[in-house]
């Protein structure tokens, strides 16, 4: 119930969603800019609001991913890729919150589209709100597939192998 009340305190439809450590945060300088980390930090401060029914909550996480799209089609294109690229820190209102700005610039993980993109599959099993599904959750999907898609690899057997990406913090490669 802890994590369920702290998510709830600072995350309202309507508002900007809380950064890495919430609103607690006491310094001008805080770990991470305080940022939205996507390597899956983000993401799973909003995983118990679906099955607790405290979908109002889970919305201030979609607006900043939807206005990074442009740059996150920008940072596909990088890699000769079609679709949603995004690094491993993003900010509100569209920014960028790597160090350099450059789509390369963050963690190496890849795959951090995919983790987002789950949230917004579970607002719509929970809800089933179809305007959302088609207004936001499927077009997200789908240009995060579309980058995946490119970056791994097809093998000889019909299985995808994906040799550039590191797990969520975890480290590594040539993972399958």
């Amino acid at each position: 119930y802890g994590t369920t009340y702290m998510i709830l305190s600072a995350s309202r439809k309507g508002k900007m969603a809380a950064g890495l450590w919430g609103p607690w945060v006491h310094t001008d300088s805080p770990g991470w800019a305080g940022d939205y980390t996507v390597d899956y930090n983000f993401e799973a401060n909003h995983w118990g609001l679906y099955a607790n029914n405290r979908l109002d909550a889970a919305w201030p996480q979609y607006p900043p991913l939807v206005d990074y799209l442009p740059k996150a089609t920008a940072d596909a294109r990088f890699y000769d890729c079609s679709g949603y690229h995004f690094p491993g820190h993003v900010a509100p209102m569209g920014e960028d919150a790597t160090l350099t700005g450059e789509p390369w610039a963050s963690m190496s993980i890849h795959s951090n589209g995919v983790l987002a993109a789950l949230n917004m599959v579970q607002h719509y099993e929970y809800t089933q709100d179809k305007a959302f599904l088609r207004d936001v959750a499927f077009p997200f999907a789908v240009g995060v597939l579309q980058f995946y898609e490119c970056w791994m690899q097809r093998r000889a057997d019909g299985s995808w192998i994906n040799t550039k990406d590191q797990s969520h913090e975890c480290g590594g490669s040539n993972l399958t």
